[in-house]
């Protein structure tokens, strides 16, 4: 058996509208105007794509060429410059950290030519004739029958 289809009507005012077409007939406008939205927005699309070429000629191209290349070779020369910056820092450090241990080792040698001279001293402390030669010289001792000469000691003249 063959089902009828019931239409769905409404009636507004003084006359019947069809449900079922009405929403079809707006379905169709809508995608209409999706259609015209495209093409319009694919028109202006070209029409932006033939102005930039109509601007872009050969000449400007190779001038944007040219400045790209030159924007280029400015960055890398920057790049250079900076890590050439750097390294002359860390030269410069080396260098300063060379000089002091240099300096250190001086300090180091007469120190230890230091310390040499003290230990043999040390060991000369206990000797009878370096006690003697200490005593004379410092304290300006003398053996009994000796006489102790002492002379003025001659002061620079600082007057200038």
């Amino acid at each position: 058996m063959a089902r009828k289809k019931s239409k769905k009507t409404s009636q507004t005012g003084s006359h019947v509208i069809d449900i079922e077409e009405a929403q079809e007939e707006r379905r169709r406008k809508r995608q209409q105007a999706a259609a015209s939205k495209k093409r319009e927005k694919r028109r202006e699309e070209k029409e932006k794509v033939e102005e930039i070429r109509a601007q872009s000629t050969p000449e400007k191209r190779k001038k944007k060429r040219k400045k790209a290349g030159r924007t280029k070779k400015l960055l890398i020369l920057i790049m250079i410059v900076a890590v050439l910056a750097f390294l002359g820092g860390a030269v410069s450090q080396i260098i300063k950290l060379n000089i002091e241990l240099n300096e250190a080792k001086k300090v180091k040698e007469t120190k230890t030519a230091e310390k040499v001279k003290m230990e043999k001293e040390l060991e000369r402390i206990n000797d009878p004739e370096y006690i003697e030669e200490q005593a004379r010289k410092r304290l300006r001792m003398i053996r009994q029958g000796e006489i102790l000469y002492v002379f003025p000691e001659e002061e620079e003249d600082n007057t200038e």
